[in-house]
């Protein structure tokens, strides 16, 4: 039975869906995550305080400890067939020869922007597979164009005739320089009238507590919380009719985490507009591409016709051709071998 190594940070259950990815393929699968490095409570508060200090740094030391302290000894220890790296940080020249020397083919995957963390290219350079969601990033490393995929066992559309909670969601983080973008449409959409005569909702984490209830008057906006469950998440957005997904600033050709999972749980995906999006799904018939100007009045329109529920049944099967499992198809045929379940 072939076996794959993986690693990466906990984000949206990347490293656990490819594992199952895989395991659908009869591999064997060991996954190492990192940034869960500390366990007791003074190395919890050290690791918080340099978080703080640093975040950068904090996350390239946890990055190349798990390397070292379980990666490569994984790697070595038995047969392995591949090692795949999600969103790899900084690494120093003596880490990257250590794995090379295991003999086993190395998959990165950049699902980050090279512009936010440069250091991912450190191991980018010495990969036999080269993978970016920003297709100017995948250019600058001789690589491919490969967005996240998503989970469809976590990440499915309700039951045909179960209500929807909510009209609008709005899903992303909001409080860094990188989402000026998604704030910017976040006040819009807070400040119309669809929050005073529609059920809207917002998914991601913001500033705390009060500084957010008070911002958000005079719009009622239900706050379901930042970090949430990815089980909770995808529920969210599947009692969700439009589902608003804004890009981040950074990158040049960035696809969001959430791009084909917000479809295939059967939202009607509303997204800034970027051209090179109609690349992975169609334009106007799958999702709907909106500007910051025109974005209530078109949200009005889509919400008291039936175009909702036709986008979403459009984008849910564009989002089909996009689960976790065919990104592991498309590595195993890169790497020569037989995609066969």
């Amino acid at each position: 039975m072939p076996r794959v190594v993986i690693s990466g940070p906990d984000f949206i259950g990347t490293c656990a869906s490819l594992a199952r990815g895989f395991e659908a393929y009869g591999w064997a699968t060991s996954v190492h995550t990192w940034g869960d490095l500390p366990s007791g409570p003074l190395q919890r508060v050290r690791a918080r305080l340099r978080s703080r200090r640093d975040g950068h740094l904090a996350r390239n030391v946890d990055f190349v400890e798990v390397l070292r302290g379980r990666v490569i000894p994984d790697a070595s220890s038995e047969r392995t067939d591949l090692v795949v790296i999600v969103k790899p940080h900084g690494v120093d020249t003596s880490t990257v020869a250590s794995l090379r020397r295991t003999g086993v083919p190395l998959a990165v995957w950049a699902t980050d922007s090279l512009e936010r963390y440069p250091g991912q290219t450190d191991l980018m350079e010495n990969a036999d597979l080269r993978y970016a969601m920003d297709d100017h990033d995948a250019s600058a490393v001789a690589g491919s164009w490969l967005p996240l995929g998503f989970d469809d066992e976590i990440f499915a559309a309700v039951p045909e005739g179960e209500p929807r909670r909510h009209d609008v969601l709005f899903v992303g983080n909001l409080f860094r320089e990188r989402y000026q973008s998604r704030i910017r449409y976040f006040r819009a959409l807070r400040e119309s009238e669809i929050a005073r005569r529609y059920r809207v909702a917002f998914a991601g984490a913001a500033l705390a507590g009060w500084s957010n209830r008070l911002g958000w008057m005079p719009g009622r906006v239900d706050w379901l919380g930042g970090g949430l469950p990815l089980v909770s998440l995808a529920s969210a957005i599947a009692r969700s009719r439009v589902c608003v997904n804004i890009h981040q600033d950074d990158g040049v050709q960035p696809v969001n985490p959430l791009f084909f999972a917000i479809p295939a749980c059967g939202a009607c995906m509303v997204t800034d507009e970027r051209e090179y999006l109609g690349q992975w799904l169609e334009s106007g018939v799958q999702f709907l591409p909106m500007g910051l100007d025109d974005l209530t009045d078109r949200l009005e329109a889509v919400l008291q016709s039936g175009d909702a529920v036709r986008i979403a049944q459009a984008g849910r099967q564009g989002a089909s051709q996009h689960t976790y499992k065919q990104r592991v198809a498309r590595m195993l045929t890169d790497l020569g071998f037989e995609a066969q379940p």
